[in-house]
């Protein structure tokens, strides 16, 4: 079984779902003001960093970014990226193909071209990360993957028993309850 720290700051709900060790509250940026009735939202961001790449239940060991595919034209490479957007249009023959959008584990751009018989065999199956296997081109100055393979990667599910987590009965005596995911 393997146990997180769980922290609650201003209103943030926050899993350190990392070595205890290493995980240093202090380091967490103040929100105190939200925690205030009078405070009122004025449509301002809030920004969060994140890793969504956390989600995933085995990430593959690509060690392969965005940054190298410029140096990597005409070559097959192999790539981890999370779905942004995706283009659908068709050919002359009414034949549908799609360009996909993501960014890398760096948060890098990249961008795919799925021709008709790619995008039959390996469709889109939704948001979330995918490895993309593909040939690096340089169409006008523009490059791209032309894939020849893509595979939506398992994300951890909350809703599913085995991954979800768990309070102990400390949750509601502390401030600093321990959560574990039971697998």
């Amino acid at each position: 079984m393997t146990t997180f720290e769980y922290l609650h700051r201003a209103c943030l709900d926050l899993v350190l779902a990392r070595d205890p060790a290493l995980a240093d509250p202090d380091l967490i940026e103040d929100y105190h003001w939200m925690d205030d009735p009078d405070w009122r939202a004025k449509g301002e961001r809030l920004p969060i960093a994140g890793n969504y790449m956390l989600l995933v239940e085995n990430l593959p060991d690509i060690p392969f970014s965005a940054r190298d595919i410029p140096f990597h034209v005409d070559k097959v490479v192999t790539i981890v990226g999370y779905l942004i957007h995706v283009k659908g249009t068709s050919t002359s023959k009414k034949d549908y193909m799609s360009f996909g959008v993501f960014v890398d584990q760096r948060g890098e751009w990249v961008d795919s071209v799925q021709f008709p018989d790619v995008a039959r065999r390996y469709p889109f199956r939704g948001p979330g990360c995918y490895v993309i296997k593909g040939k690096v081109v340089n169409e006008f100055g523009f490059i791209s993957i032309e894939v020849m393979e893509l595979y939506r990667l398992n994300t951890v599910s909350m809703d599913n028993q085995s991954t979800r987590l768990r309070s102990t009965d400390t949750y509601y005596q502390t401030n600093k309850p321990m959560l574990r995911l039971e697998r």
